[in-house]
């Protein structure tokens, strides 16, 4: 993830705050697993 991220192969999550937390964006290419509870949000990103 560091590798896409460097390479500025990120897409923003639309939120600041998710954005800060994943690094910079949601990297290209690999799978993303999210995990949290019952309404946090997670549905909102697919």
């Amino acid at each position: 993830m560091a590798q896409a991220i460097a390479c500025g192969k990120v897409i923003s999550a639309g939120s600041a705050e998710i954005d800060k937390e994943l690094g910079g964006g949601i990297p290209l290419g690999p799978l993303i697993l999210l995990e949290g509870a019952s309404d946090s949000g997670k549905s909102v990103l697919s």
